[in-house]
């Protein structure tokens, strides 16, 4: 199986963890690792699943190119993700999903957050699953350090 179907049998049939695996293959900084993790465990993967499909009617057409499932190793474009987070018609969806993506993108881009904020809008199981991820994050060294950004 090409990395492509694989990636394709991830969409259609495993949990959201698996799936970040998948997206995962290759060469990524600790950081990333982290926030696709995190929005793997998060409604299983309901966010990597919705940005791996960009025409779901839940997201604006411009986030089209989030995720370019073409090239390996895949990539997460963070800072057009960040950008979009700035424009609130972009999304279509609940306050505690939106808290989770932004959490994930402060994590791996150059997005910025009021954590307190973003904390409190999520549900108790979500709350203890971003602040793992933050931690494990602020506990990273620098020579775990970013990669370019995308």
């Amino acid at each position: 199986m090409t990395w492509q179907q694989n990636i394709g049998y991830a969409l259609a049939v495993t949990g959201g963890l698996e799936l970040a695996s998948h997206l995962l293959v290759g060469e990524h900084d600790a950081y990333e690792r982290i926030a696709v993790q995190l929005l793997g465990r998060h409604g299983g993967g309901r966010w990597l699943r919705a940005l791996c499909v960009p025409d779901r009617p839940e997201l604006d057409a411009g986030l089209a190119d989030v995720i370019d499932l073409r090239e390996s190793p895949v990539r997460l474009n963070w800072r057009l993700l960040a950008a979009a987070l700035q424009v609130p018609q972009a999304f279509r969806q609940p306050a505690d999903d939106l808290a989770m993506l932004e959490i994930a993108t402060s994590i791996a881009g150059p997005h910025r957050v009021n954590l307190r904020s973003a904390l409190s809008a999520l549900h108790p199981d979500d709350r203890r699953l971003a602040a793992a991820a933050v931690q494990e994050a602020a506990l990273l060294t620098n020579d775990d350090g970013p990669a370019a950004l995308v």
